[in-house]
């Protein structure tokens, strides 16, 4: 027996069926081999290239506090390159991300056209929550390309892997 969560028509509220059909299970085996065949289209060699500016730019990180160097190489639609690194502050919630200074140096320079970011840490991290939902606001289908400040790669998402069933413009633009 199949069980559903009931919505009011109109609420904007998504159905989810508690267990799946066969048609279901093969439509999103397809979804989510699609992504991978889109996150593996990024070659090993723009791979290295985003690896080794995000690289270099951790060495102007300001990181006095957590000793946690973070660099970032955002790389827009039109192939145009902007590099970020992480900047400290002593009251801690004014602390930027390498991810969001990249971002925000690409935004002011008038593009909004974020199509991947490569970002290093120590140990492989991933990108915080708040930096992924600054990428989700400029392209929800975006690559991001997770890796080591010795060069290593540790793995390479899509946004979606990153950030499930997220909030973005077009939420607010279905309230208009």
């Amino acid at each position: 027996m199949k069980k559903s969560v009931i919505v009011a028509p109109g609420s904007g509220a998504v159905r989810h069926d508690m267990s799946l059909t066969v048609v279901d299970r093969v439509k999103s085996a397809t979804r989510q081999f699609s992504k991978s065949i889109q996150t593996m289209s990024v070659s090993e060699q723009l791979q290295r290239e985003l690896l080794d500016k995000a690289i270099e730019v951790a060495k102007n990180a300001y990181a006095p506090y957590s000793k946690y160097p973070v660099g970032a190489c955002l790389q827009c639609a039109d192939g145009t390159r902007f590099t970020g690194c992480n900047v400290e502050n002593a009251s801690y919630g004014l602390t930027n991300c390498a991810e969001r200074t990249a971002m925000f140096k690409a935004v002011s320079e008038g593009h909004r056209d974020h199509a991947m970011i490569a970002i290093v840490t120590l140990d492989g991290g991933l990108p915080c929550a708040a930096c992924r939902q600054v990428m989700r606001e400029f392209n929800k289908d975006m690559i991001v390309i997770c890796g080591y400040t010795d060069g290593r790669v540790n793995r390479v998402f899509t946004l979606e892997e990153l950030l499930p069933h997220s909030f973005g413009p077009e939420n607010l633009e279905a309230l208009q």
